[in-house]
């Protein structure tokens, strides 16, 4: 990994995210969990919102509600947002049908709003944004309905933070990994 997004940055934005770091009580600007009552389309609360950066300046932003008829037979989300070119999109994601091995941006923020209606930490956006692990400007999808496999870059870093010896950060993606792969299904 580079000097920017080597060992260092990589432990105090998760910590950060997760709230380990002492004294830290914010959420990331570039990943937070809104608590007020903003409302998409379709009426319902905002669970989630975040932000993926593509690279060159572009990005991807969303925000996750519940949407009509979502139960917990049923885990349906709404998830509004813009895409890289500034294209507005809509789109109702049933989170029992992703894998993690073949999902878009917009699927994985449905998971990041099931996490958070189900009173599990969020994800943190960084973790899922669809770069490798090494660069930020070498982006794995090019908007936010590209498949691409979320799952492997994260067991890659979890790998290496565990070589490195950084537990706190190896523990945090192995929940993280192994949620993904395992996360209760309706």
């Amino acid at each position: 990994m580079s000097a920017v997004n080597g060992t260092n940055f990589f432990d105090s934005f998760v910590q950060g995210s997760y709230g380990t770091q002492k004294g830290n009580t914010q959420p990331s600007t570039a990943d937070f969990h809104v608590e007020q009552n903003s409302t998409p389309s379709q009426g319902n609360p905002v669970v989630f919102m975040g932000i993926s950066f593509m690279g060159g300046g572009r990005s991807v932003s969303a925000s996750v509600s519940k949407a009509d008829g979502f139960s917990a037979s049923n885990p349906v989300f709404l998830v509004v947002g813009t895409d890289v070119d500034g294209t507005p999109f809509e789109k109702i994601i049933n989170v029992n049908n992703i894998d993690p091995r073949n999902a878009s941006l917009a699927e994985m923020y449905a998971l990041n709003g099931y996490r958070a209606v189900n009173g599990i930490p969020r994800i943190p956006m960084m973790l899922m944004n669809p770069d490798s692990p090494d660069s930020l400007d070498a982006p794995m999808v090019a908007n936010a309905f590209e498949q691409g496999n979320f799952l492997s870059p994260l067991l890659e870093l979890a790998a290496t933070q565990r070589t490195t010896g950084n537990w706190d950060s190896h523990f945090i993606l192995n929940e993280v990994t192994s949620w993904l792969t395992q996360f209760p299904r309706a």
